[in-house]
């Protein structure tokens, strides 16, 4: 072989031995730029979907829950309801309904039990609002006025035999103790 030749050859070689290192070290940073990328994604969709949780299952029947509505972190809206509480029979304390007046939740109580639960409808205006739930053959129905130290009444209708059970009157809403046992 000639000078040149040797040359040529030898310059290929380390022109391949070159270029796949160079190939083996692009690959290497891609893979650490890559996943790098991934984390830091995957840390933001965590941390905006911890920043959008809301919680509408558990209420406070004493205390007025305010929802919040948001979009990633962005706070869209906030909502306070008059009323999310409970009524109390003045005259059976065992009879009570526990209500949020924004979802139109319930859990009815009589004699310490629960004998109705679900989510009926809410209608009215300001602080008066009444919800009414039809289920079966039965329908509850629950009217409260927050205004004042408020008030309010409910009912479990048969409408087979149209007659009401467990009948609630509260005439003060500002003292009732929610507890269904």
């Amino acid at each position: 072989m000639s000078k040149n030749n040797l040359r040529r050859n030898g310059n290929t070689r380390s022109g391949v031995v070159r270029a796949r290192a160079a190939v083996a070290i692009a690959v290497a940073l891609l893979c650490v730029v890559g996943v790098s990328l991934l984390a830091q994604i995957s840390s933001r969709k965590k941390d905006r979907a911890r920043s959008g949780e809301v919680s509408t299952t558990s209420f406070s029947p004493t205390v007025p829950s305010k929802e919040m509505i948001y979009a990633g972190t962005r706070l869209l809206a906030s909502e306070e309801p008059c009323i999310s509480g409970c009524l109390v029979d003045d005259t059976d304390s065992s009879h009570l309904v526990v209500f949020n007046s924004s979802t139109g939740d319930y859990v009815y109580c009589c004699g310490g039990v629960t004998v109705a639960s679900g989510r009926g409808v809410v209608t009215g205006s300001g602080c008066s609002i009444s919800i009414t739930h039809v289920k079966g053959n039965r329908t509850v129905y629950i009217s409260a006025d927050g205004t004042g130290q408020g008030s309010g009444s409910a009912y479990i209708l048969n409408t087979d035999t149209g007659v009401k059970s467990c009948q609630i009157t509260d005439t003060n809403t500002s003292n009732n103790v929610c507890n269904c046992s």
